[in-house]
């Protein structure tokens, strides 16, 4: 009760801080889950979908688009933002990188670690928009399928400049500025609270003037 009273709350309070919404919906998202083994279950095996061929593919595919890009090596620090499950956080350190990976929601960690056991990188609960980072510390960032759901991006990417090495890249594999149009993702929007808006280069333009 206790829980939808909250997120009632959170909607109906217009002195609460744009975009808090969002993040409580994302926070207390799996509350909202009817079937949590059905909806969990494929974090345990991710990224692999026995059912979903194409889906796997994609992501794998995707991933593998972003090594060139982040300009990484063998102990290079990589932040894996809004890192879900946190495979891609795995598989950077069974690469040799020293990868953190960041979500504001406990559960998909919680099944992460299931997945890779005693043998795992840094996951770390908390919000893209505030890292609990030293300056300076990264000499990447990857935001994998995750960067859209940040409500206020012109400050997450400032966070992220903040920690990264004077060098350092920001790479994102998102799906385009149509994706809120999605069925799937106006179904989400309404059930869960989550955001779903989508961006085009010239956004991401937009979050970095200024840094």
């Amino acid at each position: 009760v206790k829980n939808l009273m909250d997120y009632s709350i959170g909607w109906a309070d217009t002195s609460v801080k744009a975009g808090d919404n969002y993040k409580n919906s994302e926070i207390t998202l799996l509350n909202k889950v009817d079937d949590l083994g059905s909806f969990t279950g494929p974090g345990l095996l991710s990224p692999f979908n026995p059912y979903e061929f194409h889906h796997s593919a994609e992501f794998i595919r995707g991933f593998s688009n972003c090594i060139p890009s982040l300009n990484i090596n063998v102990g290079s620090y990589v932040l894996d933002s809004g890192s879900g499950y946190s495979w891609t956080t795995e598989w950077f350190m069974k690469m040799g990188v020293h990868a953190v990976g960041l979500e504001i929601n406990r559960t998909y960690l919680d099944v992460g670690r299931r997945r890779m056991g005693l043998n795992q990188p840094h996951l770390i609960i908390a919000d893209a928009e505030n890292l609990p980072f030293a300056d300076g510390v990264f000499d990447a960032i990857l935001g994998f399928d995750a960067f859209h759901h940040i409500p206020d991006r012109p400050k997450a990417m400032r966070a992220f400049e903040r920690v990264l090495k004077n060098i350092g890249r920001v790479v994102l594999v998102e799906p385009g500025g149509a994706h809120e149009m999605n069925a799937i993702s106006q179904s989400v929007m309404q059930k869960y609270g989550t955001m779903e808006i989508g961006m085009e280069l010239s956004d991401v333009q937009m979050y970095i003037d200024g840094i």
